[in-house]
């Protein structure tokens, strides 16, 4: 006997409205479960792709930082060397004792 010949011979109604009751709630749940279980597997990878994303516009943002560096720098140099400024190795520093202080009176 297969089990559509089995629900009709049930004699009681609530049985068999028992049955078409649990019958719906497990295809219900198994179909919430394969919602779910797509759902997740579509949320990994994603995730992934974005955090492959990301790492490549850090790497993008980091050489872009470099080359800022680089040209700033430069720049600078060029910008000094261009008003006359001249490179040296002997530091000079200020004193700020009490002898060297100027007053306005």
């Amino acid at each position: 006997m297969n089990a559509i010949t089995e629900i009709n011979q049930i004699k009681y109604r609530y049985e068999h409205l028992l049955l078409v009751a649990l019958l719906c709630t497990f295809s219900g749940l198994a179909g919430l479960y394969f919602y779910f279980l797509s759902v997740s597997v579509i949320h990994v990878v994603i995730n992934e792709e974005l955090s492959e994303e990301v790492n490549k516009v850090q790497g993008e943002i980091a050489e872009l930082e470099a080359v800022y560096m680089e040209k700033q720098h430069s720049l600078s140099i060029d910008l000094a060397k261009s008003h006359g400024y001249v490179a040296t190795n002997k530091k000079i520093f200020i004193d700020r004792s009490n002898t060297s202080v100027v007053t306005q009176r």
